[in-house]
């Protein structure tokens, strides 16, 4: 009889125990969570071969040097950002959607390869005119420049998201690697000067984008992060279009680059996977067997 009351008393007392430690704490590599972030990025880019065609010229210019616009006096250094948000569809693996804003601008006073043709009278300003064939060409950007003011990377990104490090007993710091492969299409916005007319702003869908991603993630109390990284890849501007009021006039370029990005984000769990992560805690409640005798 009292083994019979023993067990009737310690059962309830031990499943009770036990639905306690099969609770797991919501981490951000589990499935369900959704996350979101927003930084700054700097840029750096290959040389290239910059294609130039519109009515009346066709030419390239090889062995282009461009840079972001950070260095530039009298830019935002905080105008080249970076936007995404996510969700963990399995656990450690993530798929997000984001903006890469990088801009783009050729250095002044370099000297290039010119090739290709340009019609007498096009370019009275720099005095461009004719067929050339491997000429040194000099640019002065007051001249001639081609900037993208938004050299913007549309991009889908699959990451593979691994916890290092944490410290607590509710994970208040963790560690989060995130090592990435993405792609995308671009989204231009060009300023041009040449042949002493300027167009500012011209819009267009210009390529697409390849690219990996490397990045350490600093969470705190599992609902703040800072992440930086670093990704690079390559693009491939098909069609940039050059002047507003001419379809026809476009640049391309094939470029590769690298990008430092450093973000701050949020995180939210949104479907735990235990299912009752969520739940409210009301304390301890005793067995019926034991609430008995009580």
């Amino acid at each position: 009889m009292r083994f019979i009351f023993l067990f009737t008393v310690l059962i309830p007392i031990l499943g009770y125990g036990q639905s306690l430690g099969s609770r797991k704490s919501k981490i951000s590599t589990n499935s369900g969570t959704l996350f979101m972030n927003y930084g700054f990025n700097k840029c750096y880019f290959t040389k290239s071969k910059l294609q130039f065609i519109g009515a009346g010229y066709n030419f390239n210019l090889s062995g282009v040097k461009g840079e972001d616009r950070t260095n530039i006096a009298g830019t935002n250094l905080l105008s080249q950002f970076n936007a995404r948000i996510g969700y963990n569809f399995d656990d450690a693996y993530a798929i997000s959607l984001g903006l890469d804003h990088m801009k783009y601008s050729i250095l002044n006073n370099q000297t290039t390869l010119l090739n290709g043709k340009i019609n007498s009278g096009l370019d009275p300003v720099t005095g461009l005119n004719g067929t050339y064939f491997n000429e040194p060409f000099e640019i002065d950007t007051a001249k001639f420049n081609y900037v993208n003011q938004g050299l913007n990377f549309v991009n889908i990104k699959l990451s593979r998201l691994d916890r290092i490090f944490w410290v607590g007993r509710n994970n208040e710091f963790t560690l989060t690697s995130d090592f990435a492969i993405e792609a995308g299409v671009l989204v231009s916005s060009t300023d041009f000067t040449f042949g002493g007319n300027i167009d500012k702003k011209t819009n267009s869908f210009s390529g697409l984008g390849i690219g990996a991603y490397a990045g350490l993630r600093f969470e705190f109390f599992r609902h703040f992060f800072i992440q930086t990284g670093f990704s690079g890849g390559f693009i491939r501007q098909m069609r940039t279009r050059t002047f507003e009021f001419d379809p026809n006039s476009y640049s391309s370029q094939n470029l590769g680059y690298g990008q430092f990005e450093t973000t701050a984000g949020f995180l939210f769990y949104i479907r735990p996977k235990n299912d009752c992560n969520s739940c409210p805690s009301w304390g301890y409640s005793a067995p019926p067997a034991l609430k008995s005798i009580l």
